[in-house]
């Protein structure tokens, strides 16, 4: 069984919009994503999104880039001070990342996490 445990948006100061590092699901079954939010003055959204764009010939993984993301259903998770976890099962996404939408800046941070098993 393939298990990953990665951070798909580093901590990154919460004064705008951030788009977290594009994932490769490529087996990947069960998914969670864990934000956290280090102040108790920021607020803002997580969205997961998601893209089956197809690689061209040549293109791997690692040097591919999607640009066609949609938003996964029911993932939009409102948050301040408190942290959430969004978490999805049966994925059938080639691709996807975590987006962070401000609405209210902080001193602190925003990161998530992401964990998932596969096969």
């Amino acid at each position: 069984m393939r298990q990953v445990n990665v951070n798909v948006l580093p901590a990154t100061a919460n004064t705008a919009t951030v788009i977290g590092n594009t994932i490769d699901s490529n087996q990947l079954i069960d998914m969670s994503f864990h934000l956290v939010v280090s102040d108790s003055t920021a607020a803002g959204a997580l969205v997961i999104q998601a893209s089956n764009d197809v690689a061209q010939v040549g293109q791997t993984a690692q040097n591919f880039v999607p640009t066609n993301w949609a938003q996964v259903s029911s993932t939009t998770q409102a948050a301040g001070t408190q942290q959430v976890i969004v978490q999805l099962s049966n994925v059938s996404y080639r691709w996807v990342r975590a987006v962070w939408t401000h609405t209210t800046s902080g001193s602190g941070t925003v990161q998530v996490n992401m964990m998932a098993f596969g096969e």
